[in-house]
């Protein structure tokens, strides 16, 4: 049996994926639009600069995004939680953190391309 009062386990592996991924993002951004790898929204792909801000800009809050869900994660270790409990918090956690990556980066985008067609 597992014991969820250890960690809350969707918020700590999510948010170690995330750091992997923000930091392979921002190690290595992908240097033109393309269909497999990097931030890939119509916003993000309306230009080069904006291709190139987008994937800086997405990397970093993904990094943020996910010392926020290690951060999390840790409450385990002071706070009793149910299982059903458990994944629901780390459910609305990770949801609540993808949302926000999307939202700040397409905000970002708006205001420094403000002019741009989609």
């Amino acid at each position: 049996m597992i014991d969820v009062n250890q960690l809350l386990e969707i918020p700590l592996f999510s948010g170690i994926v995330f750091l992997i991924v923000g930091g392979i993002m921002y190690l290595f951004p992908p240097k033109k639009p393309n269909i497999f790898y990097g931030y890939r929204t119509t916003r993000s792909m309306n230009s080069l600069a904006a291709w190139k801000f987008s994937q800086k800009h997405a990397a970093i809050k993904t990094i943020q995004v996910s010392i926020v869900l290690l951060i999390i994660s840790l409450a385990g270790n002071w706070y009793t939680f149910t299982e059903i409990s458990t994944n629901i918090v780390g459910t609305c956690t990770l949801i609540s953190a993808i949302i926000y990556l999307f939202v700040s980066t397409e905000l970002a985008l708006k205001i420094k391309y403000p002019n741009k067609k989609l």
